[in-house]
């Protein structure tokens, strides 16, 4: 079975944020409607550390200021799984990156998964093989260890993640009016960025 699952890469070390506390052990942060507050907490201060918050920031003061930051990005992305072999994000990969697997299709480009290493997607015509590494190759080798699978399961393994970020949305929403009600921006900022559908997410 094919399971896609949306994480943020967690840090190896504190966050300058009382309120966010990571835990080293643990490179990525899973992203689901059983995300628990404190997964949400981290996970704000993953963002307010990477979009320039200052240290020391309050919750509220980090959020207020996530609602305007610029750019507004996340390293991440999904974690490909099947069965005991997994294909993780490499580096620059961001959280929006899945939307690049919508419609995927027999001779698509490969959806962007970062670098270093560099995960590739080969779209033969029939399945689409989950390269762990080599993507930014000249000359892609084919033959390392990979995932083989349907464009069906795919779809159905993308659905899934995409049902995941959405059920964190109204996680993060339900968190926001308990730590931070007066937030109008950083809720539906995450939203566009991260979970909208790119059909009607915005430029």
């Amino acid at each position: 079975m094919l399971t896609m699952t949306p994480v943020v890469a967690a840090p190896s070390h504190s966050l300058p944020f009382a309120w966010a506390k990571a835990d080293p052990a643990h490179a990525w942060l899973a992203l689901s409607g059983a995300s628990e507050d404190a997964d949400i907490a981290l996970l704000v201060g993953i963002l307010a550390r990477g979009n320039d918050v200052p240290a020391g920031a309050t919750l509220v003061e980090a959020i207020d200021l996530l609602g305007e930051a610029a750019p507004f990005t996340v390293d991440g992305g999904l974690i490909i799984r099947a069965g005991d072999f997994g294909v993780e994000p490499g580096c620059c990969g961001v959280l929006s990156d899945w939307r690049g697997w919508v419609d995927l299709a027999p001779g698509a480009p490969t959806p962007w998964m970062g670098h270093d290493p560099a995960p590739w997607v080969e779209t033969a015509p029939e399945v689409a093989l989950i390269h762990a590494d080599g993507g930014t190759e000249n000359d892609r080798p084919v033959d390392g260890e990979h995932i083989r699978v349907s464009y069906a399961e795919i779809a159905e393994a993308l659905a899934a993640a995409v049902g995941d970020l959405e059920g964190f949305q109204a996680r993060l929403e339900d968190w926001l009016a308990r730590h931070a009600p007066q937030d109008r921006a950083f809720g539906p900022r995450f939203w566009d960025a991260f979970v909208r559908q790119p059909e009607t997410a915005c430029a």
